[in-house]
C-alpha cells in the first residue's frame, strides 16, 4: 500500500487537449456516472495493484470518455527508516563536546534487516540533503560532530525502484564524570598478631564519596589492575571486605587499585587509582611478659580495695617504643572502642576482689593504629590475727625477770594458719613490728614485769604483713605442790570390818583440808590455795573440784591436788596469778582387824561362887605380831592386857 498523487497524471492524459476535466473513480459505474471522484492524495486499497478508471470530460459539450484512460496503480517496496532511531551518545574524553562518531554503528538499526544490497544508506547534515541524496557524509566510520547536540539526517534508496526513505537521529556528547583523585586509604594491621603479617580487611567504599565528589548519580568500581578496569572486567565482588593482596608479583602493601566512576546518567566513565597501605600496629611487651600488681588489704582491712598505680609498669609496657601512648580500661569492650577510660590510672581503686583484669590500649600517637595488652591486679588479704593469750611464767622467789621461748606462742598467733606460709616474729614495739624490723630472738628475757610483745604475721608467700597482735610476757611467783616430793599418803580406817575379802572396794570419809600442811609443805596458806580434784586434767584445768569431805570410790585412789598462788598482784591488789603447781596424793582406807567375840561368854564357878572352876578365854585369834591390842571392861582398859587373848 502506497499514497498517490493521481494528479500527477492529468496534463499526460489531457495531453494538451483544452476544456478537458479528469477525475478518477475507484470503480467504472462511479467513472461513468461521474460519482465519487478521488480528491487529494490516494491510498490503493487493493493490495500491490489496483486499477483506477479515468473519466475525460468536456466541461463545454458535457460529452466524456473512460475505456481509453484507464489507469493502474502499481505499488513498489519502498525503504524504510524507522520512526525513530535511539540517538548516537558517545563520552568525551577532553570536555569540550566535540568528539569522533563511528555512523556505522548506526547501520543495523536503520537498517532494521532491510538488504543492504537493495537500498543504499547515506548519512546528511541536512534534511533537503536527505531527501535529495546530496552531499552525503564521506567519513561516516569517524565523523567529528560539528554541534552538540547536532541532528544527522537519514536517506534509504532503492536504486531499483527508484524508491526512498528519510529519517534522523541526534549526535549526542556527554561529558565525563572527572574522578577526584584520592588519598590513600590506610588501616591498620589486624590485632594480635606478633608481628603483624601486613595484610587486613579494608572498606574500599569509604572512598566513594570522596572520589566523586559528593555526586550521587555517579558510581564507583574497584579492580585489581588498569587492564581490567580499562575494559570493566573482573570487578572486585565486596569492596567493604577487600583483603589487600599481592598481583602480578607485585608488593601486597601498598597496593595500588584502580578505580572506574560511572555516570549512571550518561554511562561516561573517569579512572583513578587508590593507594592502599596496612600500617603496624604498636608492640607492646606482650601480656604473659607483664607482671601483677599486688598489694596487700592495709587500707579499710578486710574490704579487698586498695589504690593501684596502674602506670607503675607503662615504662615495659610501652616497650622502649616512642610516639605512642597507653591508656588504662576496666574491660576489653571499652578498650578496643576507646570508651570509658580510666580517668586518673595513678589513683585507681580496684572494683573486683581479690583479682581483676586491667586492659591497656597503646595507640601510635600519628596513625591510631593501636594494640592491646592485659595484667592483672591483685589485693592479697593480710593474714588472719585472733587475740593472743598473756604469755606468763612462774619462778619461785621470782625477781621479776625471766626468759621466754617466744616461738612457743607461733601455734596459737597463727591459729590454723599453715606455718611453712606464714613467718611469726616479735617485737618489743610497734614501730618495729610495722616495719618488721629488729624481731626478738628467742629465749628473750624480758626488760620489765610485765612486758608488751608486739607481733608481725607475714604470709611469705605475698609479702603481706600484719602487726596489730600483741600480748604480755610476765613473771609470776611460782606455786609448789608437795615440794619435798615426799609421797603422801592420806590413810584412814575402814568404817566397817572387812566382810567380803576384796579391801578394793573399802570407803570411807577423807577430811581432804587436813593435808593442805603436807602440800604446802611450809608454804605461806594465807598466800596459796589447795583444791583436790579426781584426775591430774581436771587439776590442770581447774574444774570439777572434789569436796572437802570426800568418799574414796576405789582403794586406794590417786587424786590430785592443785596449789594456786593466790598472792596479789602489785598493779591492781588483785590475784591475777596464774601459777600452780600439782601434787599427786593417795587415799588409803586400811581394813579393820577382823575377828569374832561371841556375845556371851559363860564363866563356871563352884557352888559358893567363890572359885572359879575352869578358866574363860576370849580370843580374837588374831596375831600378836601383826596386831596391838587394848582390853577394857565397861570402858576401863585392863591394865597387862594387850595380848591376842
Amino acid at each position: 500500500f502506497a499514497e498517490f498523487d493521481l494528479t500527477q497524471r492529468t496534463i499526460e492524459i489531457t495531453n494538451g487537449e483544452p476544456n478537458v476535466a479528469i477525475s478518477y473513480h475507484e470503480t467504472q459505474t462511479d467513472a461513468e456516472n461521474g460519482d465519487n471522484p478521488i480528491t487529494g492524495l490516494y491510498t490503493n486499497i487493493v493490495a500491490n495493484n489496483q486499477m483506477i478508471f479515468v473519466r475525460s470530460e468536456n466541461t463545454i459539450t458535457g460529452c466524456f470518455s473512460l475505456t481509453t484512460n484507464t489507469m493502474e496503480l502499481i505499488v513498489l517496496p519502498s525503504p524504510e527508516v524507522p520512526t525513530s532511531i535511539e540517538s548516537y551518545t558517545i563520552c568525551d574524553t577532553d570536555d569540550n563536546g566535540i568528539t569522533q562518531f563511528d555512523l556505522t554503528t548506526k547501520d543495523g538499526e536503520i537498517l532494521n534487516g532491510q538488504d543492504p544490497l537493495e537500498v543504499l544508506l547515506t548519512y546528511h547534515v541536512s534534511e533537503l540533503d536527505a531527501a535529495n541524496g546530496n552531499n552525503p557524509i564521506i567519513n561516516v566510520g569517524n565523523y567529528t560532530n560539528n554541534a552538540n547536540p547536532q541532528i544527522i539526517y537519514v536517506r534509504l534508496y532503492n536504486p531499483t525502484t527508484g524508491c526512498q526513505d528519510t529519517g534522523m537521529f541526534e549526535l549526542e556528547v556527554n561529558l565525563p564524570p572527572v574522578a577526584v583523585q584520592p588519598t590513600q586509604l590506610s588501616e591498620c594491621d589486624d590485632l594480635g598478631e606478633t608481628p603483624g603479617d601486613e595484610f587486613t580487611s579494608f572498606d574500599l567504599t569509604l572512598k566513594d564519596n570522596e572520589i566523586t565528589g559528593g555526586n550521587a548519580s555517579w558510581s564507583v568500581a574497584y579492580y585489581e589492575t588498569n587492564a581490567d578496569a580499562q575494559s570493566q572486567t573482573n570487578v572486585i565482588p565486596d569492596p567493604t571486605q577487600y583483603t589487600n593482596t599481592s598481583v602480578n608479583g607485585l608488593g601486597a602493601n601498598p597496593q595500588t587499585l584502580y578505580v572506574v566512576v560511572t555516570d549512571s546518567n550518561t554511562g561516561c566513565v573517569d579512572f583513578a587509582t587508590l593507594t592502599i597501605r596496612v600500617l603496624p600496629n604498636p608492640t607492646p611487651t606482650p601480656s604473659d611478659q607483664l607482671p601483677s600488681l599486688e598489694l596487700c588489704d592495709d587500707v579499710n582491712t578486710g574490704d579487698g580495695v586498695e589504690v593501684f598505680d596502674l602506670t607503675e609498669n607503662e615504662i615495659l609496657i610501652l616497650n622502649g617504643e616512642a610516639g605512642v601512648t597507653a591508656s588504662y580500661y576496666e574491660s576489653l569492650d571499652d578498650a578496643n572502642s576507646a570508651s570509658n577510660a580510666i580517668p586518673d590510672p595513678t589513683q585507681y581503686s580496684n572494683t573486683e576482689t581479690p583479682e581483676q583484669e586491667i586492659y591497656v590500649r597503646v595507640t601510635n600517637d600519628l596513625t591510631g593504629c593501636y594494640a592491646l595488652v592485659d595484667f592483672t591486679i591483685i589485693v592479697h588479704p593480710l593474714p588472719t590475727v585472733v587475740a593472743v593469750t598473756d604469755f606468763i611464767q612462774c619462778e619461785l622467789f621470782t625477781d621479776g625477770v625471766d626468759s621466754f621461748d617466744l616461738t612457743t606462742k607461733d601455734e596459737e598467733v597463727l591459729n590454723g594458719q599453715d606455718p611453712s606460709q606464714f613467718i611469726v616474729s616479735y617485737h618489743d614495739n610497734l614501730v618495729d613490728a610495722e616495719a618488721g624490723m629488729n624481731g626478738l630472738v628467742s629465749s628473750y628475757t624480758n626488760l620489765s614485769n610485765p612486758q608488751q610483745i608486739f607481733v608481725t604475721i607475714t604470709n611469705n608467700i605475698t609479702g603481706c604483713s600484719i602487726s596489730t597482735q600483741s600480748f604480755n610476757i610476765e613473771v609470776q611467783e611460782a606455786a609448789q605442790a608437795n615440794p619435798n616430793m615426799d609421797p603422801i599418803v592420806y590413810q584412814t580406817c575402814d568404817d566397817e570390818m572387812e566382810t567380803d575379802g576384796d579391801p578394793t572396794n573399802d570407803s570411807a570419809q577423807f577430811d581432804l583440808t587436813t593435808r593442805d600442811p603436807e602440800v604446802l609443805d611450809g608454804q605461806d596458806p594465807l598466800n596459796y590455795i589447795v583444791t583436790y580434784y579426781e584426775t591430774q586434767e581436771e587439776a590442770d584445768l581447774k574444774v570439777n573440784p572434789l569436796p572437802t569431805l570426800y568418799e574414796n570410790t576405789v582403794n586406794p585412789q590417786v587424786i590430785y591436788a592443785r596449789v594456786d598462788n593466790d598472792t596479789p598482784d602489785g598493779t591492781t591488789g588483785n590475784d591475777t596469778s596464774v601459777c600452780y603447781e600439782v601434787a599427786a596424793l593417795t587415799l588409803q582406807v586400811n581394813p579393820l582387824p577382823e575377828f569374832n567375840l561371841e556375845a556371851n561368854y559363860i564363866l563356871c564357878l563352884n557352888t559358893n561362887g567363890t572359885e572359879v572352876l575352869d578358866p574363860l578365854v576370849i580370843d580374837t585369834g588374831l596375831s600378836a605380831t601383826d596386831y596391838s591390842f587394848e582390853w577394857s571392861y565397861n570402858s576401863t582398859m585392863i591394865p597387862g592386857a594387850t595380848g591376842p587373848s
